[in-house]
């Protein structure tokens, strides 16, 4: 597996999420651990025969509330939700540019939580760790993946995607 094309794939989903939500946000490729005080974890497991890990999207307030997509004052409660549901949709679009690859995954329900000296575990040793870090008015934005890929699994060169983000598909 061609962990580096992983860590380009989840930096180009992250970018185009954030621009998506009308908050960008500048790509700092140094994987700096930020500080956590004050801060808010997503985490969303994956699946699949070929790949298998979780997906934890690292966010300060700012982001949150600048790209929550009502604008106006919102409660705690619907940030955190509203954590959970961005860490979904950054791992649905990994998850598209791996399917033009030739790498089928299934994702799992996010869950979020906000606290203070919220800190990273050491990845298992047989994952994978690809970090990216991004900045948002000063803010930082950390996505990390821990993963495995089963052995002999390569990505292909990208096919035609299947579909784009929002698309409806009818079964």
């Amino acid at each position: 597996m061609d962990w580096s094309l992983v860590r380009e794939l989840l930096a180009e989903s992250a970018l185009q999420l954030f621009d998506s939500c009308n908050a960008p946000v500048v790509d700092n490729r140094p994987a700096d651990t930020p500080p956590s005080v004050g801060s808010t974890l997503a985490v969303i497991g994956f699946a699949g025969k070929q790949m298998r890990g979780a997906l934890v999207l690292f966010l300060y307030p700012g982001v949150l509330r600048a790209s929550y997509p009502t604008p106006g004052e919102v409660d705690e409660e619907d940030l955190l939700a509203w954590a959970g549901e961005l860490s979904n949709q950054l791992l649905g679009r990994f998850k598209n540019k791996l399917l033009t690859r030739g790498v089928t995954i299934d994702l799992s329900t996010p869950t979020a939580m906000s606290g203070q000296g919220l800190r990273f575990a050491t990845a298992p040793p047989a994952s994978h760790l690809v970090e990216r870090r991004f900045d948002f008015g000063g803010e930082p934005v950390l996505v990390r993946l821990e993963a495995r890929a089963s052995d002999g699994v390569e990505l292909r060169t990208p096919g035609l995607p299947s579909s784009s983000e929002g698309d409806m598909i009818l079964f």
